[in-house]
């Protein structure tokens, strides 16, 4: 068998018109490798910072979410996964101390004291509760 070199397969390449087409195609190749490799790096990245942001949600929290939302719906396994899809769209929209303090706000609104009241013209706590109230809606849109 003969071996064929290097230089008589890039003229031959020439000769029948197609090397630059040969060129283009191992550039094209290597930038689709860099950008999927750059692509795969970023999805990763935002795998494991949502993996952290739903794992950052206590045990006790989401327990106590998914009992509250059964005991307000129906005490069956079909809730059970219902409401643990529920809290896991909610912790997917919200970091767990956003949570916690709209959780708070929430039940807090809840009251008629002056101190509660005083509650419900605050700004800030209007645009958390916004947040949360969003988020709440999207898990039940997306679990119910």
């Amino acid at each position: 068998m003969m071996k064929l070199g290097y230089g008589f397969m890039m003229r031959r390449l020439l000769r029948l018109g197609v090397l630059p087409f040969v060129v283009g195609m191992l550039v094209l190749n290597v930038s689709c490798e860099t950008f999927d490799e750059s692509v795969e790096a970023r999805i990763a990245a935002r795998k494991d910072a949502l993996t952290r942001q739903l794992n950052a949600y206590p045990t006790t929290a989401r327990a106590e979410y998914v009992f509250a939302c059964m005991a307000a719906n129906q005490m069956t396994q079909d809730f059970l996964y219902r409401c643990s899809c529920a809290i896991d769209t909610i912790a997917s929209r919200l970091s767990y101390e956003e949570y916690e303090r709209a959780e708070t706000l929430s039940r807090i609104q809840l009251g008629h004291s002056p101190r509660e009241q005083a509650y419900k013209s605050v700004g800030i706590s209007k645009e958390l509760l916004d947040k949360f109230f969003r988020a709440q809606a999207a898990s039940e849109l997306a679990c119910f």
